[in-house]
């Protein structure tokens, strides 16, 4: 991972106004992403690519392009900023200037904040970062045909399991204790091996067990 990035989070931006600065199909990208995680997206740039033209009629309600060079005032408002310009000076200086969270596609150094190698079925996520993109790529390729196929099922049922056991359990500091006994290395390696439907009726059998201690 590049130096300085240690804390890993993810974003909820439903409804966040982002300004990408740059029409090329990296601006174009960032702008997908960002509409698809909800978020208000004004684009500025002189030129816009095909792709990033396509993606913005794409989302009529959430994205607006403004055809100008940068400016500061730009910045004003902007929860997140992308500087995705081919100019690596012009970058540097919207990532000085951005008053919050800001990444700096050509060096991510100067900014605050890179987006990891991400893969989403459903509410399964999964981030893959370090010092090599393209190595982080293809960890996130391997990785997410795995949970694919073994996990995003399962991801399901704890989710409906966790509701259920919440109903019999009001107490998290309970509720947690009893996850970190249950969900443990033997429920992967049963879903790994093909047994998903014992490793189910493992965790529902003791929620069905469970009774709240004084």
């Amino acid at each position: 991972m590049t130096a300085g990035f240690d804390y890993p989070v993810i974003l909820n931006i439903g409804g966040k106004d982002c300004l990408i600065v740059g029409g090329g199909p990296v601006a174009a990208r960032k702008l997908r992403s960002l509409c698809e995680a909800g978020a208000r997206v004004r684009v500025a740039a002189l030129n816009f690519c095909p792709a990033l033209e396509a993606a913005a009629a794409a989302w009529p309600g959430q994205c607006s392009l403004c055809r100008c060079s940068f400016e500061p005032s730009l910045l004003k408002g902007a929860f997140l900023t992308v500087a995705a310009t081919d100019d690596e000076e012009l970058n540097d200086a919207i990532a000085a200037a951005a008053p919050f969270l800001c990444n700096n596609v050509s060096r991510p150094e100067k900014g605050n904040f890179t987006v990891p190698a991400h893969w989403q079925e459903g509410d399964l996520h999964l981030a893959v970062t370090s010092g090599f993109a393209a190595f982080s790529r293809l960890l996130r390729d391997y990785l997410g045909e795995i949970l694919k196929k073994h996990f995003v099922d399962s991801e399901k049922f704890l989710l409906e399991e966790r509701q259920r056991l919440h109903k019999k359990e009001p107490v998290f500091a309970k509720r947690q204790l009893f996850w970190r006994r249950i969900l443990n290395e033997k429920f992967i390696d049963m879903v790994l091996k093909g047994q998903e439907q014992q490793a189910k009726e493992l965790i529902a059998n003791e929620i069905d067990r469970y009774r709240s201690q004084p």
